[in-house]
This record gives C-alpha cells, structure tokens and sequence, in this order.
C-alpha cells in the first residue's frame, strides 16, 4: 500500500505539473518560433516541417517525455496554413493534442509587419491504469482513462527590421484532465493564466549574426519564468547558444543548416535544485526540413524590386543606352587606333572638366535603400562580393559586384560575370567624380 500511496502522490504532483504545461515546454525558439507562438507560423517565408523530441531527467524512472511535430506553408501573399502536434508522457499520464493553425501578416514595409496566428484542435488523456497495482484506491475515485479536451492558441508578433517582438495565449481554454469524472472536459475560457511574450535583435557583422533574446513564460499563475538567450549564427550554417532559465538552470544549444533545406539542432540543460542532484539532466533533439526553393518572401521582394527597376530604368535611359554600347564592345574590342566616329551616351555624360572615371560592373538599380540592401544580402549570400553606391543626381543606389578605373578591365570582368546565366542582366556603368 506505501508503494502505490506513493505512486499516486507522484502522480498527482505530475497532474498538477501537467495543467501548468499542456503546452510542451521546448529549449530551441531560435530553431522554429511557430512551435512556441502561432503567429511565427511560416515566418521564414518557406514550406517547412519541424520535429522536436525531449526527453527529460535522464536517471529518473518514468520522467517526462515529449515529443512533437508541425508543418506549416505560406499559401498567399498574407496568409499562412499549418499543423501542430504533440505527446506528452508523465508517470501515469499520456496528453496528445493536434492543432490547426491560420495566420495572417499585415505589411507596412520592407521586413516591417505585425502577424497574427490562431491555432484549434482537441486534446486526448490517458491514464495507464494498467500500471497500478490496486485501482480501487480512494485516491483514484474520480480518475476516468480517456477524456477529449478543447485546445487553442492565439498569438501576434511584431517585427522591425532586426527587431522582433512576440506575444502569446498557449493555452486558450482551461480543462482538468481525468479528474471530472466525464469523458469530455466542460469548455472554459482560460483568463490569461498562460502567457507566453519573447524579444529579439539581430546584430550582423558581416556573414555572422549575434542573436540576443529575453523569453518570458507564465503556467496557470503558478509559475513565471524568465530566460535570456544567446544565439550566434555563422555563415547562416552553424549555430551555438546558450540560455539561462530563472529556477532552473543553464541550457545549452548547437544547430547545423545542411545546404538550406535540412536542419539539425540539440539542445542539453543542467536543472539545479533537488533535480539536478538526482538526474544527469535533459536532452532535446531538433529536426527540420524546407520544401522546394520558393521563398515567399523573396518572390514578393523580386516583384517590389521588378516594379522598381523597371522606373529606375526609366530615369537611367542614358545608362540602357550606355549599357548596350558597352555589350556591343565585348563582342567587338575597340579599335584603339581608330578615333571615335559618333557621339554616345558616355560621351554626353563626360565631364568638361578632369574629373576621376570609374567603371562599375552593375547587378542592379534601386529607387529604395531597403531593396538595394536585401538584393546585396542575397547576392552575397550566393557568393557574390557586392556593394552599394547611391547616385545623387538620379537619387538611386547602385549594386555592384565590380569596379576599376581601367575600362577594360572592368569589361573583362563584366564578361566574366554575365558568362553566369542567373548574372546575365549584369551591366557596365561609368561613373565621374
């Protein structure tokens, strides 16, 4: 009897764990934010799916164990689809829940926008009472083996730039699992008793990103959480991270991007307290895989940047015209011997004056500062050493891969470029200073 007294008081400290956690706490925001807020929901613009396993207190019989996968698509320019399940183990208790999620973003602007995300589903417990050894305790009166429970999420997020903040409800409705005597749980708007808020910024110095983060998690007004997070990315290949939990400890995290389309992360925590001197800690293993190369964020950005080139290009005519002499040239070298017999764009926009030519091997033309530098960003991305000038006569910015005084080296380099099928819109612009 001592032996099932106990089990049923651990069991009931884990059912009241569980009611603070029907949202499984994972390590990896940084991996895929959808898992913790409905409103990342394809926050990167692609078709993704994600899997998180945690198995927790190793060296403790019977320790939580969760588990969980969600797939999410961009389906619009605005609007996003996904699915979210999970398991959760404990003891005595099985929780499986399965969610469907819609989210909208609102554009102000380039990297400027608010989403939203709304997630439903339902909820199923189990209780094994299989593994007791005496089902008529008292203690377990009012324990039922199956019930079916509603669930929900709501949440919005904001991003500006490098900034991007986080807001919300990971458990819309409240429901006590197994211990109403009823088969399904009655449906309550749960008061805000879980929130869940999250804060970040991306530095970038060069190819690698220095990602700081401030995580906040309330559980049924029994626990508030604070957790400061450290993430380094370089060369969007690799990342390493570290975290500190309030009342709990330290995390550790490290991730791999294989060729963009597959992820691999792993995280490791060390709780203090009476938990960590009985366990050797947790374990929590990431996995995530992109479909297809459409990013709906960079086709939306290549129909700004469509839009804009196309008025750039008519505020340029003299660099088209200046563009489709310097073609002709690479085909026919200039007959240095020979003295020029018409007069070309180039030659109107010579100055009277000495002033100091150079040639730039051109990628691209932008009315907006914004646009210029994401085309620089994924031009250097592909490899590509790029920079931006701004024209202030046109009141445009230039990207460039190349530039010389040397005419004709800045030819052979233009040559070289557009050889590259995907470079071959590339074009000479001289410019005088």
């Amino acid at each position: 009897m001592n032996k099932l007294l106990s089990i049923c008081t651990i069991f009931l400290f884990s059912v009241q764990s569980l009611l603070a956690q029907n949202a499984p706490v994972f390590n990896q925001f940084y991996a895929n934010p959808f898992q913790f807020n409905p409103a990342f929901i394809a926050n990167n613009g692609y078709t993704e799916a994600n899997l998180f396993y945690r198995k927790q207190w190793i060296g403790i019989e019977n320790a939580p164990t969760t588990a969980s996968i969600n797939f999410q698509a961009p389906v619009g320019r605005n609007v996003s689809l996904g699915f979210t399940s999970y398991s959760d183990k404990a003891i005595l208790l099985s929780t499986t829940s399965a969610l469907g999620t819609f989210g909208y973003r609102a554009r102000f602007g380039q990297n400027h926008h608010i989403n939203f995300g709304l997630s439903a589903g339902l909820g199923f417990n189990n209780f094994d009472f299989a593994a007791l050894e005496d089902t008529n305790d008292p203690a377990l009166q009012n324990i039922i083996q199956n019930n079916v429970f509603i669930n929900g999420q709501f949440g919005i997020s904001y991003r500006l730039k490098n900034l991007t903040l986080g807001f919300a409800l990971p458990k819309l409705f409240s429901s006590r699992p197994n211990t109403n005597g009823e088969n399904f749980s009655a449906v309550r708007f749960d008061e805000f008793r879980n929130k869940f808020g999250s804060a970040s910024y991306t530095f970038k110095v060069k190819r690698v990103s220095i990602i700081p983060m401030a995580i906040y998690r309330a559980l049924d007004k029994t626990q508030d959480q604070w957790e400061g997070v450290l993430i380094t990315n370089i060369r969007d290949l690799f990342w390493v991270g570290a975290s500190y939990r309030t009342n709990y400890g330290l995390i550790g995290m490290i991730g791999v991007n294989l060729k963009g389309l597959l992820r691999v992360g792993y995280s490791y925590e060390r709780p203090t307290g009476d938990i960590g001197q009985v366990s050797n800690g947790s374990h929590e293993i990431y996995l995530g895989a992109r479909f297809g190369k459409s990013n709906r964020e960079e086709s939306i950005l290549a129909e700004q940047n469509k839009i804009d080139t196309v008025v750039a290009n008519t505020r340029v005519a003299l660099d088209t015209a200046q563009q489709e002499k310097v073609i002709a040239e690479t085909v026919i070298p200039e007959k240095k011997d020979q003295p020029e017999i018409h007069v070309t764009p180039i030659d109107i926009q010579e100055d009277k004056k000495e002033s100091v030519v150079t040639y730039y091997v051109v990628m691209g033309v932008f009315m907006y500062q914004e646009h210029a530098k994401q085309r620089n960003d994924q031009l250097r991305n592909g490899g590509l050493q790029t920079d931006i000038f701004f024209e202030e006569s046109k009141k445009l910015y230039y990207l460039h891969t190349f530039s010389s005084p040397n005419r004709d080296e800045a030819i052979s380099e233009l040559t070289k470029i557009k050889q590259q099928p995907k470079y071959s819109d590339a074009w000479l612009y001289k410019r005088s200073n």
